[in-house]
């Protein structure tokens, strides 16, 4: 059988599935046949037209696979691999200041015109210099494929926590990740979070999260991504208290304080945008941790096939952390 790509037209319209011509690997870089692929907040964004992209565009950016060619020593015909979100160049002055994830030449899966580069389809051109991180057997493809997304950002923003009494806004993946990540590094501190649905509170809470009060925190973490959300919480952060902004990537991110709120109160705000290199191996040993507290069929769902992507995009946001298409079973 051919492999098979969607291909993205523009806002609103249906994707179409192709076989573009396979690509000549060149040094460096790996063919990966997809075994599954998930669906990011961000895809129904480009989807709906609330995010740019280059048209054509290949949608797509949180899977897993195995290698089937590779023009690279350290990927193997076999391998079974998740792989970094971003290609740096690792020369200019952004990456020797240790930001290659805001690299002057960035690439980015899944937000390029180049076929081969977004996830919905059957295989995938990595490209040199990014980042491979290998898979433990018997992690689930579904716990999987949001490694180099979801689970990598829960990592980058735990790293900027601070305190022993933690808010997080938001019990989505991203959220409930950067939570489990925080109480893994310190396990001493109490992690809350802010999270209206019901299902996704249970869930905190058989991470290890404590139920949400009125105590002031020492560090607020925003993983919503919902401006409304941010400003009842701020009342809870305490003088010399830390913000830490992760989910607000979009127009609508004003803030509700004042520069007067801010000196005053001594607070420190970072933002944190993606994530660096080096954190992948990290968020592999995240995504297993999480799948042990919470089995992965319980927070995901897999859709039959490419088919039904364009239903999923289109409509409302799944009651599922992450919604997913397989290509094949799982390895032994």
């Amino acid at each position: 059988m051919s492999p098979v790509l969607a291909e993205f037209a523009g806002p609103g319209q249906a994707l179409s599935l192709g076989s573009p011509a396979t690509p000549e690997l060149d040094d460096g870089e790996v063919w990966l046949r997809v075994t599954c692929t998930t669906i990011c907040g961000s895809d129904r964004h480009t989807y709906h037209g609330r995010r740019s992209t280059p048209l054509p565009g290949y949608l797509g950016h949180e899977a897993i696979g195995i290698v089937e060619a590779s023009r690279r020593p350290d990927a193997q015909p076999g391998d079974r691999v998740t792989f970094s979100m971003l290609v740096s160049c690792g020369e200019c002055d952004r990456c020797a200041a240790g930001l290659g994830h805001k690299c002057r030449k960035v690439f980015k899966y899944g937000h390029e015109n180049l076929p081969w580069t977004g996830t919905y389809g059957s295989h995938m051109r990595l490209l040199k210099g990014t980042e491979l991180a290998k898979l433990p057997g018997d992690l689930p493809d579904e716990a999987a494929a949001p490694i180099n997304c979801a689970f990598a950002t829960g990592i980058a923003v735990a790293d900027h926590v601070v305190g022993h009494r933690v808010r997080v806004i938001g019990g989505g993946l991203v959220g409930l990740a950067t939570a489990l990540a925080v109480l893994l590094a310190h396990p001493a501190r109490e992690v809350e979070v802010i999270e209206p649905d019901t299902q996704r509170q249970v869930w905190a809470k058989r991470l290890g999260m404590k139920p949400s009060t009125d105590q002031p925190v020492d560090c607020l973490v925003e993983c919503a991504g919902v401006r409304a959300a941010l400003e009842p919480a701020m009342a809870g952060l305490k003088i010399g208290g830390r913000l830490v902004l992760a989910g607000l990537v979009h127009p609508d991110s004003a803030l509700p304080f004042t520069a007067e709120a801010l000196i005053r109160n001594l607070w420190t705000i970072v933002g944190v945008h993606n994530y660096a290199p080096g954190v992948l191996p990290r968020a592999v040993d995240l995504a297993a941790e999480f799948n042990r507290r919470i089995p992965c069929p319980e927070w995901t769902r897999t859709l039959p096939s490419l088919d039904e992507l364009d239903t999923c995009l289109a409509g409302a946001p799944d009651e599922a952390l992450r919604v997913a298409v397989r290509f094949g079973p799982d390895p032994a």
